[in-house]
């Protein structure tokens, strides 16, 4: 009995000693014409601070989970009312700067931060960066490249693309004027068009039918054509087999591959693949099953990676 007496004394001092947060963080200040608040806790200054810069965010309907960089400035013991932070989101990349760290506070091992941020002066922001990112959905407009090199350099900016629409749906949200999107458009229907060029010339050296069977099903299995007009690349596929070794009654073969991806003429990458096969009936059965083990191997090899080099 004494102990379970002990044990509820001990939990009426552990709540007792809680620290409330401030009235400031339960209750924010309501956003203004002007302003839009957020508020944040944390173990430091720094939890505090994005937990208050995604409360922002998430006034304007952008989820983010990013990193941060912090310039923070201390004098006579507190922090400065003003910092420059900010804030990318993976999901769209959105950056907020020049808040305004409005209060502060420190309780009990917590650190909480309020923070404000000028309204106009955030929205400037948010369209500077979606024409930045225009602007280079117009350099990809004018860039000259193969439909290999250009579905590359479109598949690098498609999280750009995402951002922009994000950034376009937060400005429409606040009834705001936007930019020309004729780039963005252009960038969004030719990408869906690469996309869909699924055309591959497949060229084989010293391989087997049971190997040109399977790299055609391979390929039909990506989405892929292994013969039609305009092929996206060339896709060569060498395979050497080495001289058979007899070893205690039993045939080793060890076989070699290579992937090659050529655009026009040019090699772009190289894939090296290896087996061993081993057989107690003859060399050709152990051939056979290395180049089975080297099917096995294609077969869990992207063909995204290897056209694109990624």
């Amino acid at each position: 009995m004494p102990i379970r007496i002990t044990t509820f004394l001990l939990i009426l001092t552990a709540t007792a000693c809680r620290a409330t947060p401030p009235s400031w963080y339960l209750e924010p200040p309501k956003d203004s014409a002007d302003y839009i608040y957020g508020v944040g806790a944390g173990i430091n200054q720094q939890g505090a601070r994005h937990q208050a810069l995604m409360d922002v965010t998430s006034r304007l309907q952008v989820k983010v989970q990013g990193s941060l960089h912090t310039q923070t400035q201390v004098i006579n013991g507190a922090v400065a009312s003003s910092a420059n932070q900010q804030v990318r989101s993976e999901s769209s990349r959105l950056t907020l700067t020049n808040y305004e760290l409005y209060d502060s506070a420190h309780k009990d091992g917590t650190h909480y931060q309020l923070i404000r941020v000028q309204r106009a002066a955030l929205l400037q922001g948010l369209k500077q960066q979606l024409t930045q990112k225009l602007l280079e959905f117009g350099r990809l407009r004018t860039q000259q490249a193969s439909p290999l090199l250009e579905l590359k350099a479109l598949l690098a900016h498609e999280q750009d693309a995402t951002s922009a629409r994000s950034l376009i749906a937060i400005l429409q949200q606040q009834k705001q004027s936007l930019p020309a999107l004729d780039d963005l458009r252009w960038y969004e229907q030719r990408l869906l068009a690469s996309k869909n060029h699924r055309v591959i010339a497949i060229e084989l050296e010293q391989a087997t039918e049971q190997t040109h069977e399977f790299l055609n099903q391979w390929l039909s299995n990506a989405g892929f054509q292994s013969s039609g007009p305009s092929p996206l690349a060339t896709l060569r596929f060498t395979i050497q087999p080495q001289p058979v070794r007899e070893l205690f009654g039993q045939f080793h073969v060890s076989v070699k591959g290579k992937f090659i991806v050529e655009d026009q003429g040019k090699v772009l990458n190289v894939k090296r693949l290896s087996a061993t096969g081993v057989s107690s009936l003859s060399g050709e059965q152990a051939k056979a099953v290395a180049e089975r083990q080297m099917l096995n191997q294609i077969a869990e090899e992207d063909i995204w990676k290897l056209l694109l080099s990624i």
